[in-house]
């Protein structure tokens, strides 16, 4: 994996001497395509999902000196089966929520020797596929996904549904958006629909 710049995920820069990482060169540790990270900006620690249902734990401060690349702390295999993972957030210092297409909720520690450890995998009634996760304001973490043709959002905090629509099923292609946490914003939610005269 080879990020041409990673300034999209924080400042990944040395704070004294306000030097940036221009290239951060990866092995992945699993042989799946990576599809979703979550990066703890305090720790500089990075955790990637891939298509195969792995978890692997990146260490930013143990980056190598001589440009070779820096693999993988830990790697949860199959943390979600052999299913996508499809979103990841860090819920505390050293806690990971993941979700997938198996439907499940992943939580996992960073232990104290930086190795991931799993804790629970629950199935998520609401869903037989979860495609986002986020924390909002409150700090509550905040699931999306498909039952059926409805895709729902459910607050996993007090295992409330904020909403349920029917989309047409999840192949169709949608963009949830989600404001940032301080923003107080509202969500938005944009589905493409096939029209009966051929257009979308």
């Amino acid at each position: 994996i080879s990020f041409p710049s990673l300034q999209e995920i924080g400042n990944l820069g040395d704070s004294d001497t306000g030097k940036t990482i221009d290239t951060l060169v990866m092995n992945a540790g699993t042989k799946a395509v990576p599809i979703c990270f979550a990066f703890h900006e305090t720790r500089k620690l990075l955790v990637i999902g891939d298509a195969r249902g792995n978890l692997a734990l990146f260490d930013l401060n143990l980056r190598p000196d001589n440009g070779e690349p820096l693999s993988p702390s830990s790697v949860l295999l199959r943390a979600h089966q052999k299913e996508h993972v499809n979103g990841i957030v860090w819920s505390a210092d050293n806690t990971i929520i993941s979700i997938g297409n198996d439907g499940c909720v992943h939580e996992c520690a960073v232990d104290f020797k930086g190795k991931l450890l799993s804790l629970l995998s629950v199935q998520a009634a609401s869903f037989t596929g979860i495609d986002h996760v986020w924390k909002d304001s409150a700090d509550s973490i905040i699931l999306a996904g498909y039952y059926g043709n409805s895709l729902a959002v459910v607050d996993r905090s007090v295992g409330r549904e904020v909403f349920r629509m029917d989309t047409g099923g999840r192949q169709r292609s949608h963009d949830l958006f989600v404001p940032k946490a301080d923003s107080g914003g509202i969500m938005g939610l944009a589905i493409s629909v096939n029209r009966k005269d051929g257009r979308s």
